[in-house]
């Protein structure tokens, strides 16, 4: 039963997702119309300082709010993490809103006050993240997110088509959709019934910061791999190739959302399996599947990469195609920290993600700053990769004495199958090549996920036979 939930909750998951990111990618072409090239770098570079934030204001409880929560039972006992997790964030979001509003006051930066709204909506959403793990809710939570993403695009479309406020309009319209979104989870987990004042207490904060503290320079240090390179870039080239570099990060961060399901539910999977006997076998087994939907999903993205700079978006980010390739492989390795970083949290040991990300994080700032002279935005995508092929590394080696993991033949396989489709994407071609890659990848990905696409239907109401 154990083992079915993965699947059963990573699908679950992956149709809110779905609907979420296709949301996003159909936005992305139209916002990157709506406001200039350097308004756009300008406000990616905001969405960075905001991801930075969320660590730090969080003090990553709500990591603990899930891990501690997850285990209990009766939810009086989860109501103790909840409440105490809600007193963090309450605390150091009016912290924040000083902050911002002096910057507001005294050095008149314009863009503080929905900064603050925007950045308070992504923060307390991570919080109600962990919360909905903790109470075994993620199929709710995915669909909430992506009626969110619905109201981002609203408030967008309001704020800078309707009242024409550009930049400014774009973060109120972000912030807007990350409110609902927040609101929505609120009412439709009956939310109130786990807040208890009694509950709250000092000794209840310190427990649940006892776990966390040690995912603090963890989580910053993810922020340094994933996000950095926008501030490097920002001051070394300008918000224009900022502007150009978001573009092209968006199509991964597609990849990374969509992997992003599978470590979720992995999380807790990971958990319920840590003391089975055979969690070994398991664990490779898993390994494994990952790997090859991983390699399949990326092979069409590489291979639709073409279409997407070709026909999708404007030709003023076509720079940007080439960066595409580098951060969807980058993608592929996060993902992979991920599952190892869920086995460690699952055995309790944050503590070893966070040696290893900060180490990748020493690695990514190096690499970028020293090169980003030389090679321009490719430092940025050079560096994330390097960086995420590190952190991999160090995961597995952690994690030796207490599991074995080894690649399947398949596995490898397929790996030499993608370095061939990336390869070919710098290949100057005809485009019918381009297209003959494309139905290549996409046959790839039916032979590797059959199986997984007819169960995917089935939960859909579509009831197809396997």
């Amino acid at each position: 039963m154990k083992k079915n939930n993965l699947s059963t909750n990573t699908i679950m998951l992956a149709i809110g997702t779905f609907l979420n990111k296709g949301l996003q990618f159909i936005m992305i072409p139209l916002f990157s119309r709506w406001i200039t090239i350097n308004d756009y770098g300008i406000f990616d570079l905001l969405c960075t300082y905001t991801a930075l934030l969320i660590p730090i204001v969080t003090l990553a409880s709500n990591e603990a709010v899930f891990r501690l929560g997850v285990e209990k039972n009766n939810p009086e006992e989860k109501s103790k993490y909840i409440s105490n997790g809600l007193i963090i964030v309450l605390f150091n979001s009016l912290l924040l809103a000083f902050v911002l509003l002096y910057l507001f006051i005294k050095k008149n930066w314009y863009l503080a006050i929905p900064f603050f709204f925007m950045s308070f909506g992504d923060i307390f959403n991570t919080y109600l993240q962990g919360y909905m793990r903790a109470i075994r809710k993620l199929n709710i939570y995915s669909f909430c997110t992506a009626f969110s993403t619905m109201c981002v695009f609203i408030g967008v479309s309001i704020f800078v088509l309707v009242f024409d406020m550009g930049l400014k309009g774009m973060i109120w319209g972000y912030a807007f959709g990350y409110l609902i979104g927040d609101f929505i989870i609120i009412f439709s987990t009956k939310y109130k019934n786990y807040i208890r004042l009694k509950k709250i207490s000092l000794v209840g904060v310190k427990e649940l910061l006892s776990y966390s503290y040690a995912l603090i320079p963890n989580n910053i240090s993810w922020w340094i791999i994933n996000v950095s390179d926008r501030t490097i870039i920002n001051f070394f080239i300008g918000a224009t190739a900022n502007g150009i570099y978001a573009i092209a990060g968006k199509v991964p961060n597609f990849c990374t959302a969509l992997f992003g399901v599978f470590g979720i539910s992995w999380q807790e999977t990971a958990t319920d399996m840590a003391n089975e006997k055979d969690k070994n076998e398991y664990y490779n087994n898993i390994l494994n599947k990952m790997c090859l939907i991983l390699i399949s999903i990326c092979n069409n993205i590489v291979c639709c990469n073409f279409i997407l700079f070709n026909y999708i978006f404007d030709s003023a980010y076509s720079k940007a195609q080439f960066l595409t390739p580098i951060l969807i492989t980058s993608s592929i390795f996060s993902s992979l920290s991920l599952f190892f970083g869920g086995i460690q949290i699952s055995l309790k040991n944050p503590k070893a993600n966070g040696i290893s990300t900060i180490l990748g994080a020493c690695v990514n700032l190096i690499l970028h700053l020293f090169c980003v002279k030389y090679i321009g935005l490719y430092a940025a995508a050079i560096s994330t990769l390097i960086s995420n092929i590190f952190i991999v590394f160090i995961r597995l080696v952690l994690l030796k004495e207490k599991i074995r993991f080894q690649l399947r033949k398949e596995a490898i396989v397929f790996g030499l199958v993608y370095l061939y489709f990336v390869i070919m994407a710098y290949v100057n071609k005809p485009l019918g090549i381009d297209f003959l890659n494309l139905i290549l990848a996409l046959i790839f990905f039916f032979i590797i996920n059959i199986k997984l696409l007819f169960k995917f239907a089935n939960k859909l109401g579509v009831k197809v036979k396997i």
